[in-house]
């Protein structure tokens, strides 16, 4: 009778300690003793996180942010694309004479995002993006610069993407942004801003990793037409 007593005792517990358990956000804790010693039992509120992803081989659950940082080869300005053939076209004053002349451009695209995994296949968040490039005017004759070009462009855009592949570690994707762009520029001493669409259409992008992963995306925009880097992913309690 003692062993049933305690069992319906022990029953009880557990019950009202899972009925606790599931409606509060702090451990739970209780304590019982039997004929053969003193057992303490914990409770904790359920928490999901990649733990989960890796048991369903998956990238990532649901309620999971991320961020990014990387690079981008031919991104989109206020001015155009940077590549030779739209710098020539949009950039140049074409007023240089036939004694003057451009150097090739160097372009740099750095590129910052965040944002949620608010289901395991949709994604919304938001992106930073900086493109700077300069050439230099140069004097034929004398091969010496009597000039530079510069361009600086920020652009701000909210970004959306849907998951249509996720086995174990890799995810693909595609995805759309839009937002505004602002352009600085300074040309042969001539001094000004200019403002377009900020827009990114990613047609595919592939991710490898949980926790920490890689990502390339292919497609056309602010963000490039090829964009590639790092992030890291955690998850919300």
């Amino acid at each position: 009778m003692r062993y049933y007593s305690q069992l319906f005792k022990l029953v009880a517990t557990l019950f009202v300690t899972i009925l606790f358990t599931t409606s509060a956000a702090a451990q739970i804790s209780f304590s019982y003793r039997d004929s053969l010693g003193t057992y303490k039992v914990r409770f904790y509120p359920h928490v999901e996180s990649n733990d989960a992803a890796t048991r369903y081989r998956i990238p990532l659950v649901k309620n999971t942010s991320e961020i990014r940082l990387g690079t981008a080869y031919t991104a989109f300005t206020p001015l155009g694309y940077t590549n030779d053939t739209s710098w020539d076209y949009n950039f140049s004053s074409g007023k240089l004479n036939e004694n003057m002349s451009y150097t090739n451009p160097c372009w740099c695209t750095i590129g910052f995002e965040a944002g949620s995994w608010i289901k395991e296949w949709l994604y919304v968040g938001g992106a930073a993006v900086y493109t700077g490039g300069f050439r230099s005017i140069r004097e034929r004759a004398m091969n010496k610069r009597v000039g530079t070009f510069n361009l600086s462009s920020y652009s701000l855009m909210p970004i959306v993407r849907f998951a249509w592949v996720r086995r174990d570690i890799v995810q693909l994707y595609s995805g759309l942004g839009l937002g505004i762009a602002l352009a600085h520029y300074h040309n042969n001493g001539y001094t000004s801003w200019a403002a377009n669409l900020a827009h990114d259409i990613t047609l595919i992008g592939i991710s490898v990793g949980r926790k920490f992963f890689g990502y390339c995306d292919l497609g056309f925009g602010t963000r490039g037409i090829v964009s590639a880097g790092i992030g890291w992913r955690f998850n919300k309690k």
